[in-house]
């Protein structure tokens, strides 16, 4: 639905096309300015690139205290103020306040882009049991210097923090149940650790903050 091919499409990439359309040929510059007008509100927007190339790139704003959203309307509405508005006196004070409030849209983004959502939600069914026994293991291997333990372990919780093919709940499965003189031949058969993605990097391409006239 979000890329537009459900029944019920939120038309995102229209309407990222058409805003494109509407204001190719302006002058336009990165950065961030202060409007002063009878409300207050804001717009931002947002790069994640990786290595040499941008991975995606979104608008969000808010009015008054309210969170952060990436309601269409109400970024085109601020962008077409901002349009015919002169930008007010630079306040460091006001851009920083705005950009932390910023974060937790940001770093939502980043655990998304980088696949770091699968490793922190919540286990469910087999591997929850066998994510609690390969702890116990590394915390025994820890006690007893055993490297080779400790890297099984360790290579074992990582496998049950991304996601799986159903032959790969299985073998989570088989990691809960196994006896205790199976346990370290079965995390041999373990796949190989997923390569770890590049470095993922958010930059603010730009911001408007809108506050009312004192």
């Amino acid at each position: 639905s979000r890329l537009g091919l459900g029944r019920s499409p939120e038309e995102s990439w229209r309407w990222r096309t058409e805003l494109a359309r509407r204001w190719r040929g302006r002058a336009l510059s990165r950065g961030s300015v202060v409007i002063e007008c009878d409300f207050e509100a804001a717009v931002a927007g947002v790069e994640l690139a990786g290595e040499d190339r941008v991975l995606t790139s979104f608008a969000v704003a808010r009015r008054g205290r309210l969170g952060w959203s990436s309601d269409h309307t109400l970024i085109d509405e601020l962008l077409e103020r901002a349009l015919c508005s002169a930008g007010g006196r630079a306040d460091s004070a006001v851009i920083a306040a705005t950009v932390g409030s910023l974060q937790r849209v940001i770093r939502a983004a980043l655990l998304g882009a980088t696949g770091s959502l699968w490793r922190i939600r919540p286990l469910a069914g087999w591997a929850r049991p066998a994510l609690t026994r390969l702890r116990l293991l590394a915390a025994d291997a820890v006690r007893h210097r055993d490297t080779t333990r400790l890297a099984f372990a360790d290579r074992a919780i990582s496998f049950l923090r991304r996601g799986h093919s159903a032959g790969e709940r299985y073998l989570a499965l088989r990691l809960a149940r196994a006896p205790e003189g199976e346990l370290l031949d079965l995390l041999g058969e373990l796949p190989a650790p997923d390569p770890l993605p590049p470095p993922v990097r958010a930059h603010l391409t730009g911001l408007i903050v809108f506050r009312p006239v004192t």
